[in-house]
């Protein structure tokens, strides 16, 4: 996939386009290039409905620069709405609906954006919070467009026998998982007669119910993948690395080989303090948009926790310089 950076063709207005834009950007004029996700096509006559539309989602200093000067024209053709949930169709002039990284694959243009929830893929370690609980099923939140699913039988039975799963054991689903679990497990794909959810799987036992901890929420494009997202810092704390955005972190004394209980064990004042610490390191490179990952992470951490609290870490001339430290040290792709 190809980065649109410019072009000039023969007969057509092509407007210059940056690696970055955001909704209102006009990206492209003319019919070589099809609009793709993210994208909008309209009128030569619409544009300044447009300007108005997005005149609250840009800043004052990029205004200038986005849209072209309003001017008067003439109705041409007639609205026509998208089968895409991120797209309008009209005529002619491309215009991006979302902030994000235009792309160009063959004559598609698109607008990833940089901020969208979680679509799930198959293998993918993710977290997320037990939101209702129906027939043989529970429906998790892990912030995505629509509620993953956790089937009955894609979770091991507590006394570790296989065995098909009876209406007993669909009686007791809120004895292993209720409302407001936290839990994580992997995607096993989606649903293809319904309606597109994710589905979920429970059937390790590093996976379940997670108890004491803290809850991190990042974009998810920043969670870097990796062939491990369970990693254990050498400071007695431990995380989980969803790739939906949600990282959870918790004291490594506490893990446990149980995927429907956890340890209930009190956990002392040194232990929360690094916890912390790791969790404003996480914060503080989600703010300036570096990808998040384990080694990063631990590299930060060992910079920071003999001269830094977790309160001081948030100062922003503080976390400028450490930010900008730890990618020399740690050499960025």
């Amino acid at each position: 996939m190809d980065r649109l950076n410019v072009c000039e063709e023969e007969g057509e207005n092509v407007m210059k386009l940056k690696n970055f834009c955001i909704p209102g950007q006009k990206i492209y004029c003319g019919k070589k290039f099809l609009r793709g996700y993210g994208t909008r096509l309209i009128e030569k006559y619409d544009i300044c409905k447009v300007d108005d539309e997005y005149d609250s989602l840009r800043d004052e200093h990029l205004a200038e620069t986005i849209m072209t000067r309003k001017t008067n024209f003439e109705p041409e053709s007639q609205f026509i709405m998208s089968l895409s949930h991120k797209t309008e169709e009209l005529n002619n002039s491309i215009v991006s609906t979302v902030s994000g990284q235009a792309t160009r694959f063959n004559r598609l243009i698109c607008v990833n954006s940089m901020h969208g929830r979680y679509k799930g893929d198959v293998g993918d370690i993710v977290i997320g919070r037990i939101d209702s609980v129906s027939k043989k099923r529970w429906l998790v939140d892990i912030h995505s467009n629509m509620r993953a699913v956790l089937m009955l039988n894609s979770v091991n039975l507590p006394d570790g026998k296989v065995r098909r799963h009876c209406e007993t054991d669909e009686r007791i689903m809120r004895t292993y998982f209720k409302e407001g679990d936290l839990i994580n497990a992997e995607v096993q794909g989606k649903l293809k007669f319904e309606d597109g959810s994710v589905l979920l799987n429970v059937r390790n036992r590093k996976y379940g119910k997670l108890g004491q901890g803290q809850l991190v929420k990042v974009p998810c494009h920043l969670i870097r993948h990796r062939k491990s997202h369970f990693y254990d810092f050498e400071c007695q704390v431990s995380a989980i690395f969803g790739k939906n955005g949600y990282i959870w972190l918790y004291p490594t004394e506490l893990k446990t080989n149980d995927c429907f209980t956890h340890k209930s064990t009190k956990i002392n004042s040194t232990v929360y303090k690094k916890i912390a610490l790791l969790r404003n390191i996480i914060i503080m490179f989600a703010s300036t948009e570096t990808p998040i990952f384990d080694d990063l992470i631990w590299l930060t951490y060992q910079y920071v926790h003999e001269s830094y609290t977790p309160l001081t870490l948030l100062d922003k001339n503080v976390l400028k310089s450490i930010v900008q430290l730890c990618k020399d040290k740690y050499i960025l792709d």
